[in-house]
């Protein structure tokens, strides 16, 4: 049988790339909702209204649909931000940068909690699983990447403390933030709160 003609006149006959969109959207609710141990092919393949065999079509391994999550994840972490509080500031400097980057915290918090969801059991199957892991781990280094690049140009324009270490500092901001949304839940007061700290502490005081 050609699986790809069976796909191709199926009852939707939904466009290749949209089936495809769509079982990574059911997988990644699956794994929001439920954790990885409710993440099975078969789970997945039943949320998103196709045949076992369909969905091994488009993700030969489940490991294929893992990675496709990933992408899945990042790519809406990077398109799904807070919106501008001032629009018409195309370049900001790196102190607005670096509010930026709190701002979205925010918002993922209060508006995107599926996304930390997702986050946080990639994380702790990142532990005790190396393909996981090889994927959850570019995530990471972009995040503080992110932090690190604004804190050297901040370093240029003489915004940060000179002794300031930017690549020892974006791991420790990272980390204080993912423990304020992950571990303690801070509510927004809470997290403004950490964002006026981080602040104050690596800023060039006036």
């Amino acid at each position: 049988m050609d699986l790809k003609k069976t796909i191709e006149r199926g009852p939707s006959r939904m466009p290749a790339s949209e089936r495809r969109q769509l079982i990574v959207e059911k997988a990644f609710s699956l794994i929001a909702s439920e954790g990885f141990e409710g993440f099975r092919t078969q789970s997945v393949a039943d949320a998103s209204g196709v045949t076992g065999a369909t969905l091994h079509y488009y993700f030969p391994s489940k490991q294929d649909l893992v990675e496709a999550v990933a992408n899945h994840l990042a790519n809406r972490y990077a398109n799904e931000r807070a919106p501008y509080t001032n629009p018409t500031e195309v370049a900001p400097n790196s102190l607005g940068q670096l509010r930026r980057q709190f701002d979205d915290v925010e918002f993922y918090a209060l508006h995107r909690p599926e996304l930390l969801a997702v986050s946080r059991e990639f994380l702790l199957r990142a532990t005790r699983d190396p393909a996981v892991a090889r994927v959850v781990k570019p995530l990471n280094e972009h995040w503080r990447g992110d932090f690190e690049t604004i804190l050297r140009i901040g370093l240029r324009e003489k915004v940060f403390k000179h002794d300031l270490d930017p690549l020892a500092t974006s791991a420790i901001i990272v980390g204080a933030l993912w423990g304020a949304n992950s571990l303690f839940q801070c509510t927004s007061e809470e997290l403004r709160k950490l964002f006026s700290e981080i602040e104050r502490l690596i800023t060039v005081s006036e």
